[in-house]
């Protein structure tokens, strides 16, 4: 599998993330997990347009965080957090074109081998999130507008 394409650095506090850990109400939670949605969604829009890559086969999602200090972390338990961000990724169908063109393998979490490179100026510990698609393959004509370019090709 090749690197097909990579977000830039979001940059996350403790509390907007979603763990397996919480035992709180789920409206708080159900906020923070339409927010990182929406930041899966944003980080697919670059350069004021939607990225569409139109792979084919096999996909897989790797979402890297680097913790902002070298404490040991359980990292299954980003798991929500990791859902919710390719979530909205699949919203803006970054991946895929339909259920039937790409096996999606993941999402995996990925615990960087460094800590967070830029220390904020306030006491907040900031996480770094970082998406990288790998596929096998990718369609010859980039994927802009795959399907409808593909079933409806006499117009």
């Amino acid at each position: 599998m090749k690197l097909v394409w990579e977000s830039r650095v979001i940059r996350l506090h403790q509390t907007s993330l979603v763990t397996q850990n919480e035992r709180s109400c789920w409206a708080p939670r159900e906020k923070r997990v339409q927010w990182l949605r929406r930041w899966g969604r944003l980080i697919a829009f670059e350069n004021g347009k939607i990225t569409r890559l139109g792979c084919q086969g096999r996909v897989r999602v790797e979402v890297a965080f680097a913790y902002p200090d070298r404490r040991r972390r359980n990292s299954s338990n980003l798991v929500p957090t990791v859902a919710a961000i390719v979530d909205g990724l699949a919203e803006v169908r970054l991946v895929a074109d339909g259920p039937d063109d790409v096996v999606l393998d993941g999402p995996h979490v990925v615990v960087a081998d460094r800590i967070t490179q830029e220390k904020p100026t306030g006491l907040l510990p900031l996480y770094e999130v970082r998406v990288r698609v790998y596929a096998d393959e990718q369609r010859k004509d980039g994927g802009s507008n795959g399907r409808r370019n593909r079933h409806h090709s006499h117009r």
